[in-house]
């Protein structure tokens, strides 16, 4: 027998014969196709007849509808968007269906359970096992199946899966000719039994059909024992980067079973490893791979973005999806998307919060004012005014029930007003995603064939279905590199191969059954999942297959993952042939080695304009960490995006807290007024007045809500707040010096330190006597952790107090104070540093033991370095500690910190530490 030929001169022979070629995939049919166009423009030809090149399924589709134009049939094949539909009409018709959590999740089981009985011709099957025992999953779905077969007969409907045997059926009986005399098959690993009859009937009707041979097994065969995920991952690079840099111009297939789960990882590798190029700002060149298989429609950020509008027009959404659609370029006037993403960061995630959700309308508000600010914000004008429009055109009709095209017309009118998909040029990628999204539409009008009205609810899920089971890929490039799953590789001939994660676990793949359909049923049929022999043996073929797709395979698997130890596959370890593969792995990334040309940077930065700095005192903690934090955040302004949290902050619980006490003092003044409140009983409740009075203050320091949600947040927070406050009162009443509240919150509008202009502001003073008359005491409320250590030395963690006690411009300052207010018992105390001794316990530590004034004399010099520091430019990377000072810097995309340095230096600090 002489050696098979390969797969496109194969196809192109059939082609030469007036043959019809069906594959089993949409990337066989499309590379075919192309071939036979490349052969045809280098016979010279300017024009030729299209090539009878078909998936199976769409030539189905095809002879069906030419079926309903010769008047064969008068029965709509139902898509499968429409199929799903009438599954779930039926379902909601049955009687003893009322219990079910999702009828759109159960309509889209039967659908699929449906076309499975299909697929293995085992529809009367089905009937017979229903006579007999089954379980109640069974039953039930029998039940429905008699409701959508009833449905479908009385509106002359048919379910996309029976179109295959209808087909059949109408061959066999002579009501429908197919003009074919040869059918060429490419690219089956198995016939199907509901694809079988129709073979069958061809036959029967005097066509033949022949299968394409696959050609002899490769000439390398390897098997590549790897030690993890990762070291597979670099093998297989590796390879397809030496395969790219031979001769020849073939494509190189990376098949991977499990694409799905590892598409970005694969992705990160490859550009790391073969196009690293394409990670440069501005690049425009393409890497020489693609994914052959598509992603999700609904996962394209265009097409995200306006399923997400579309939400947001009937309801509010969740404050991170509120984010993307400011973000998006895709909606409004691209000029202003830097202004969007500064609003995003520096308003929608500051904004006070408790639910992590907003209307349309809110933030549609706050897009043009800010709460504080006098102006409207005009460069966000087209967004705010994109939205509103969009919004005002959808809202009359969002109760109503109407036709699918209807709604199909909406959806089209609000995205255009909203100005989706953006007003810039559209590159190949996007030009391609919005005709895609234009089928879609066009595909949810047709659902008006269901003669059904619906709300604006069932429309826009079912939309979103329809988006998540609709796979897009751009138009291929012709990428010497092709990224594909097993199946897709059916029917090509490739230059070389290298199968991916070929280990027990992960192929062949594991199939499941269906719990609608009897598994005796299943097993009998061979359905997947019910027959380990014919699964495996299914395996097997599509292994040997894969092995006979170009000269050069290779097989790989890492020995270790998470799930334990692996083995290869039996399906691959079946081969004949199989050779290891010996190869060196790298791990690391080739890079050109360049001569760097060293220029020192001596221009100096522009001085201080003099006008009060943003920041306050946190200039100076920021200085005193890491001047390049302090420089990049107060001069550059530079900040993270805050997280997006549901209910009330740390911060926000910490501001609850310094305003509850804040409106407290404002009322109570003295130690003695807080002894006095809270001995006395207030008549009306029965509790103490301090009880009275810290309940109104907690609840003016609360924000109130009409949501019954964030009531029941707020009280909550309500109860913990006073439990807290409560018991941190009652250390204030045993303080043993009396005090007076003479400031709370208490700000000076402008001082100076160094060349530096500030505001600052105290959260509370009091005043007590001292020994040379009377004294002011600094006390900062602080509701994380902190201690008075955290003012010493020449880089001071905390040194807000001690600058307010040198520029607060208070007078005679006499102590300052921590009070920490945590809800652990060891956590709830006042320390701190005072002239007048008793006012505080005593520190453990001081610096060199110095008194309250000499004290004073050191902060002034220390912070005045730190000002005079900042006010010249300072901007060295040096964190006080590495790591634990790098741990919650937001400044990391714009540090130029060596870690291995600093790990360095802090080395030969603990060795002169151990040697002194």
């Amino acid at each position: 027998m002489s050696p098979a030929l390969p797969i496109v001169e194969q196809v192109m022979d059939a082609l030469s014969r007036g043959a019809l070629v069906l594959t089993s995939n949409q990337r066989a049919a499309r590379t075919l196709r192309l071939h036979f166009e490349g052969t045809m423009r280098e016979e010279g030809r300017s024009g030729w007849q299209a090539p009878q090149i078909l998936t199976w399924d769409g030539w189905v589709a095809d002879q069906w509808r030419k079926m309903l134009i010769e008047g064969v049939t008068d029965c709509i094949l139902l898509n499968r968007a429409q199929e799903r539909r009438v599954w779930m009409r039926a379902i909601e018709a049955t009687a003893d269906s009322g219990s079910l959590l999702s009828t759109r999740a159960m309509g889209e089981m039967a659908s699929d359970t449906t076309r499975l009985l299909s697929q293995w011709n085992a529809h009367e099957a089905f009937t017979t096992f229903q006579t007999g025992v089954s379980g109640p999953d069974v039953a039930l779905f029998g039940r429905w199946l008699k409701t959508f077969e009833r449905i479908c007969d009385e509106q002359r409907w048919v379910s996309g899966s029976l179109a295959a045997s209808r087909l059949a059926s109408t061959v066999r009986g002579g009501g429908f000719s197919v003009p074919v005399v040869e059918i060429l098959l490419v690219g089956f690993d198995r016939v199907l039994p509901s694809q079988g009859v129709v073979i069958e009937a061809m036959e029967e009707r005097g066509a033949s059909v022949d299968h394409a041979e696959q050609p002899k097994q490769a000439e390398s065969l390897s098997l590549a024992t790897c030690a993890d995920d990762r070291e597979e991952l670099l093998a297989c690079a590796s390879w397809v980067k030496d395969l790219l840099a031979c001769e020849g111009s073939g494509t190189i297939a990376v098949v991977v079973p499990d694409l799905d789960e590892t598409r970005e990882e694969i992705d990160r590798v490859f550009r790391e490893r073969i196009a690293p190029w394409s990670y440069e700002m501005g690049s425009e060149s393409a890497p020489p791979f693609e994914f052959s298989l598509g992603d999700a429609l609904s996962k394209t950020t265009m097409v995200r973005d306006a399923l997400l509008l579309l939400r947001w027009l009937h309801g509010p959404i969740e404050l991170e999806q509120v984010s993307q659609i400011v973000r998006s370029p895709f909606l409004g006037n691209e000029a202003d998307v830097s202004e969007r993403a500064r609003f995003d960061a520096q308003v929608l995630r500051r904004r006070k919060r408790l639910s992590l959700e907003l209307e349309l309308r809110e933030a549609a508000k706050m897009l043009i004012f800010v709460k504080g600010d006098a102006t409207p914000h005009t460069s966000l004008q087209s967004l705010s005014t994109a939205l509103m429009q969009a919004q005002k055109l959808a809202q009359p009709r969002l109760k109503k029930a109407m036709g699918w095209s209807d709604w199909s017309d909406l959806v089209r009118e609000v995205l255009e007003t909203a100005g989706w998909p953006g007003p810039r040029s559209a590159d190949s990628r996007e030009f391609q995603l919005r005709k895609r999204w234009d089928d879609l539409l066009d595909e949810l009008a047709g659902m008006d064939a269901l003669g059904e009205r619906v709300t604006y609810e069932e429309m826009l899920s079912t939309l979103r279905s329809m988006a998540e089971e609709t796979l897009f890929a751009p138009q291929s490039r012709g990428a010497r590199i092709q990224i594909m799953g097993p199946m897709e590789a059916a029917g090509s001939h490739f230059q070389g191969v290298w199968f991916l994660h070929a280990d027990d676990m992960r192929w062949p793949r594991k199939s499941s059954t269906s719990p609608l359909l009897p598994w005796t049923l299943q097993k009998e049929a061979g359905m997947p999942g019910a027959a380990p022999a014919m699964d495996f043996a299914f395996a097997r073929s599509v292994t040997e297959r894969l092995a006979s797709s170009a000269a050069e395979v290779v097989f790989s698997y890492a020995v270790t993952r998470a799930a334990g130890t692996m083995r290869p596959s039996p399906a691959v370890m079946a081969l004949g042939g199989l050779n290891a593969w010996g190869r060196a792995v790298v791990d690391t990334v080739d890079t050109a080695v360049e001569v760097m040309e060293e220029v020192e940077d001596s221009t100096p930065l522009p001085a201080l304009t003099g006008e009060r700095l943003r920041g306050g005192a946190q200039i100076f903690e920021l200085q005193a960490a890491c001047s390049f934090r302090a420089f990049a955040e107060a001069r550059l302004f530079s900040a993270q995006p805050d997280e997006v949290d549901p209910g009330m902050s740390a911060p926000e619980r910490g501001n609850a807290t310094h305003e509850a006490l804040e409106k407290f003092w404002r009322r109570t003044k003295t130690q003695a007024e807080l002894e006095r409140l809270s001995t006395e009983i207030d008549p009306v409740s029965g509790r103490t007045k301090r009880d009275v009075v810290l309940d109104t203050c907690i609840a003016e320091a609360l924000e109130v809500s009409d949501s019954s949600w964030e009531r029941a947040y707020i009280s909550i927070q309500h109860q913990r707040l006073h439990e807290l406050l409560s018991r941190w009162l009652e250390i204030e009443r045993k303080r043993p010096v009396p005090f007076e509240v003479r400031y709370t919150e208490h700000e000076v509008e402008e001082t100076m330190i160094g060349d530096l202009h500030l505001r600052l502001r105290v959260d509370r003073v009091d005043e007590i006597a001292g020994e040379n008359g009377p004294e002011f005491v600094l006390i900062d409320y602080k509701t994380g952790r902190c201690s008075p250590s955290e003012w010493l030395g020449d880089r001071p963690d905390k040194p807000q107090l001690p600058l307010y006690a040198i520029a607060g411009e208070l007078g005679n300052v006499g102590g300052i104070g921590f009070a920490s207010l945590r809800p652990a018992e060891k956590d709830l105390w006042l320390r701190g540093m005072t002239r007048t001794p008793d006012v505080f316990p005593p520190l453990r530590k001081r610096s060199a033991d110095l008194d309250f004034d000499q004290q004073i004399q050191e902060w002034q010099e220390t912070l005045l370095e730190l000002a005079d520091s900042f006010a010249a430019g300072d901007a060295a990377v040096g964190p006080k500690k590495y790591p634990k000072t790098c741990e919650h810097c937001g400044q990391r995309l714009l540090c130029r910190l060596d870690p291995a340095r600093l790990m360095e230096l802090s080395d030969e600090e603990d060795s002169e530490d151990d040697e002194a």
